[in-house]
């Protein structure tokens, strides 16, 4: 079984060198190559990656793109593995012992994900039924994307700059695939990335998917949710 792991990074060498050496937890434990996607940086990225010796599996490709989102469906074009991770440079895998067997195991299902950490706090995963109010369950560091058996259903739609993430998580919730949650912390999340930033254009993109995967109902429910949930 064969793991792609798909490694976004722009003018961010420091996260790039972190996220490679967290590689070495992968090493001994399954089967993997990694693609990491440049988005043209001007700094030493590239002389980061060269200083590395693994290069039999891992790509380094530096051309310029049209956002992450972008930048990840050019990974997942050229990803040859079964599963597929997104990490983000700067990102870390942290517990991956028995991850080929868990892969193997789940072989049929859509999604493996389990916990992450952020800001040195373990960070627990949400009940599914939270990304129906337009919030994720978990980071996409810590899924793993069947892509051998869904290659069709994941990618990331483009219009949505910002919240493209979400948006492919709710299309296949509501395809009703299954969603494996492993209780382990998959990876050390550094945050900080373009999801995070509050604007105008993140909470049209968030409404609009909404409306488009569960309906006017369910956009209507959402904001209900909002409000009672404000603090």
């Amino acid at each position: 079984m064969l793991l792609s792991v798909i490694i976004v990074n722009l003018n961010n060498a420091k996260g790039l060198k972190k996220t490679l050496l967290s590689l070495n937890k992968l090493k001994l434990k399954l089967k993997f190559e990694a693609l990491i996607i440049d988005g043209n940086s001007s700094d030493n990225s590239s002389e980061i990656f060269n200083s590395f010796d693994f290069k039999d599996n891992v790509t380094f490709i530096s051309e310029n793109d049209s956002g992450i989102f972008n930048a990840m469906n050019k990974g997942i074009k050229l990803s040859k593995g079964e599963w597929v991770n997104f990490m983000n440079s700067g990102d870390c895998f942290f517990e991956v012992d028995n991850l080929d067997q868990i892969l193997r195991t789940n072989h049929n299902n859509c999604i493996v994900y389990g916990d992450y950490i952020q800001d040195n706090i373990v960070r627990k995963t949400k009940n599914l039924d939270i990304i129906k109010t337009g919030i994720i369950h978990a980071c996409h560091q810590s899924m793993f994307f069947n892509i051998g058996r869904y290659r069709g259903l994941i990618f990331y739609n483009e219009f949505f700059k910002i919240y493209s993430d979400y948006h492919l998580i709710a299309k296949l919730f509501v395809k009703k695939l299954d969603f494996i949650k492993v209780e382990r912390v998959i990876c050390d999340f550094e945050g900080g990335g373009i999801s995070n930033r509050v604007s105008l254009r993140k909470r049209l993109e968030k409404y609009l998917s909404i409306t488009i995967n569960f309906g006017l109902q369910g956009l209507i429910k959402s904001l209900i949710w909002r409000i009672k949930n404000i603090h």
